[in-house]
């Protein structure tokens, strides 16, 4: 019963996972932060405060050396298919 419990939220979180970085256009996800954290040196086991501190620079968790705070993160999506296009008109002589 454990196994089946523990496969359903394996299940849901690789859902879960996929559909934040197709909808985030791969820039949030558990796999791309995965990729981002394993990229700068750092590793599960041990805490290296250099090495963390660049994966928030990578992250864009950082500004000026310093931890961005709750406030200062912009979470809108700008999505480009609800946005207006300029339209191709043809001027005709006259």
């Amino acid at each position: 019963m454990v196994n089946r419990y523990s496969q359903k939220i394996r299940q849901s979180l690789q859902k879960i996972d996929r559909l934040w970085t197709k909808n985030s256009g791969r820039r949030f996800g558990f796999t791309p932060h995965k990729k981002a954290y394993l990229a700068t040196e750092n590793n599960f086991n041990d805490y290296v405060e250099s090495t963390y501190e660049a994966f928030g620079d990578r992250l864009s968790w950082r500004i000026f050396g310093s931890w961005k705070r709750y406030q200062d993160f912009n979470f809108q999506k700008i999505d480009t298919a609800m946005t207006p296009q300029p339209r191709k008109t043809r001027i005709s002589p006259g």
